[in-house]
């Protein structure tokens, strides 16, 4: 296999950066720095003519540098971990660059790495940086190949754009995918999908997922009633340990709180088994088919599979009773354990005579910026 001369080599390593650039914004400093500066020692091998380094002499740093990547992700594999060993990869290839066999795999590497910041970001301004992107890898191919700079230029964007119909045909006839790119998880339990779990603990999601699967559907016979009013009661979370939300509710037995008043309503709701939660609006009435939890929620049979049709009677707008029993008063009265500030808190407007339901502690809350830590 013959070796390229420095004038086939250089858009190669200028495209590989260029594909690296947006992963700055996204990886730690230190790794996009270090597979920076190994680009640039590349550069400085070639603009010298020296031989490239032996594979074993590269080996111990590359081990060591992703031992580093673990100890700063936590992972070696999903986004962030996945992303970072394959651009420490690049940049370590690029060291062992000497036959045109191996610029070919450079440049097939930085395809792949040019399409990683899409992980990230899936802003306009992300899709035009990979179209540059690959213009420059498709022209660094053609010039490594030995086409003069300018005219491997145009046969890049020739080529993209005859692959340009076949990407808008793909784009529409396959499927999307509710979840991560690949089933790549983001940072160990830090990505989420929306819509209904069994707890809930604020400050544990970094990033969320929308879900394109359809929750449930609605049928009104009669006028549907305004937006404003579809208050869909599904889940009751209000068991507190500190840091994470659960329950819904079964601790309390059923639903006896008295309401008056409302409109009534009635519709059809079709969905998919969910645990035997059914979803209706606020407030619901029991039926033989369902039973009214603790909080106004409904329920159904929790082992039924199929998909479900039932029917539902609610009261817009009706009222709650005004109080609470003893027992829900000592329920919603505790506090978890730990969170010293809050108890001392507490202790301070107990002794200054004040109520907690009082509008003093809510001027508190309003005039001060809180955030989860």
């Amino acid at each position: 296999m013959s070796v390229p001369d420095r004038a086939r080599v250089w858009p190669a390593l200028a495209a590989v950066a260029l594909s690296a650039a947006p992963l700055w914004l996204h990886l730690p400093f230190w790794l996009v720095a270090l597979a920076f500066a190994l680009l640039l020692g590349k550069a400085a091998l070639v603009w010298r003519r020296r031989v490239p380094p032996a594979f074993w002499w590269l080996l111990p740093p590359l081990l060591l540098a992703a031992w580093l990547s673990w100890r700063t992700l936590g992972t070696l594999v999903g986004r962030e971990g996945g992303v970072g060993i394959l651009l420490l990869l690049l940049g370590f290839k690029a060291q062992e660059c000497a036959q045109l066999r191996d610029w070919r795999v450079l440049i097939a590497l930085g395809v792949f790495l040019a399409a990683m910041p899409l992980l990230f970001d899936q802003s306009p301004l992300a899709a035009a940086w990979l179209t540059v992107s690959l213009l420059a890898l498709t022209g660094a191919m053609a010039a490594l190949e030995g086409a003069p700079w300018r005219g491997s230029l145009r046969s890049a964007a020739s080529a993209l754009g005859l692959a340009l119909p076949l990407m808008l045909v793909l784009f529409v006839i396959m499927p999307r995918l509710s979840g991560p790119l690949w089933s790549m998880p983001s940072e160990p339990g830090r990505q989420a999908v929306s819509g209904l779990g069994d707890s809930l603990e604020p400050g544990s999601v970094s990033q969320l997922i929308l879900s394109r699967e359809p929750a449930f559907s609605a049928v009104f016979p009669q006028r549907a009633p305004p937006r404003e009013q579809m208050y869909w009661r599904v889940l009751l979370l209000d068991r507190f340990d500190g840091s994470r939300w659960s329950g819904d509710g079964e601790a309390r037995g059923a639903g006896a709180e008295g309401v008056s008043g409302g409109e009534t309503v009635e519709y059809a709701v079709t969905l998919e088994p969910d645990k035997g939660r059914l979803p209706a609006l606020d407030v619901p009435l029991p039926d033989e088919a369902s039973r009214l939890r603790y909080g106004m929620v409904l329920r159904g049979d929790a082992k039924d599979r199929r998909t479900q049709r039932f029917y539902a009677i609610s009261r817009l707008g009706a009222r709650y009773q005004a109080g609470l029993s003893e027992s829900e008063r000592a329920f919603y009265l505790r506090l978890p354990p730990g969170n010293p500030r809050a108890r001392a808190w507490a202790r301070e407007l107990a002794a200054g005579g004040r109520a907690l339901s009082r509008r003093p502690p809510c001027k508190r809350f309003e005039a001060r910026a809180f955030a989860i830590r």
